[in-house]
């Protein structure tokens, strides 16, 4: 756990994951933490973190050797800057893979524990509200385009049709555990 207010859970290419203080304050029951840590655990073992290093350096090696055979270093220099800016945007497609592939996975690992299996969903839907309270930009396509995770509406979309396809159960207070989730948070961090 990192005591910061970022609302973010990180998975390094160790496997250690990280749940930062703010996520923890955010979210209202266990449910959505063990959906969030399940997301996390599956780019673990799938080690998407490893694979997204080693496609950017892959990139960037190949560009930069390319350039400097045939332009020299000064030049292959300034223009791998550019190029570097390039591969960033060619691995966010693989990057929002990785993020549907982990939500299916957490929705899976859910789906064999007595917690809600569709918990992820209210963690989109908290992120989208404090997006619109904080006046987030409204441009959605310049926002997918930009980003490493797929849209919270097509993440919401996705995780409704899985919930479909198991009979589409319900969130109830015994499935999501907010009344212990809110004990164990007012112990930890007061009555904020």
């Amino acid at each position: 756990m990192d005591d910061d207010d970022t609302i973010n859970a990180v998975c390094t290419p160790g496997g250690y994951i990280f749940v930062y203080t703010g996520l923890l304050k955010l979210i209202q029951d266990e449910a959505t933490l063990a959906a969030i840590i399940a997301h996390e655990i599956a780019h673990a073992e799938k080690r998407h973190s490893v694979k997204q290093i080693i496609s950017s350096l892959g990139i960037y090696f190949t560009i930069y050797i390319g350039l400097t055979i045939f332009l020299g270093s000064d030049a292959a220099s300034l223009i791998n800057l550019g190029s570097r800016i390039g591969g960033e945007i060619l691995t966010l497609a693989n990057s929002r893979s990785a993020e549907a592939e982990a939500d299916f996975m957490s929705f899976e690992y859910l789906k064999s524990t007595k917690y809600y299996p569709g918990a992820l969903e209210s963690f989109f839907v908290l992120i989208e509200k404090k997006e619109k309270e904080e006046g987030g930009t409204t441009d959605k396509r310049m926002i997918q385009f930009l980003s490493t995770h797929p849209l919270n509406d097509e993440r919401i979309g996705e995780n409704r049709k899985r919930l479909n396809l198991i009979g589409n159960p319900k969130a109830t207070a015994e499935n999501l555990y907010s009344e212990r989730y809110q004990i164990i948070m007012k112990r930890a961090f007061g009555s904020d």
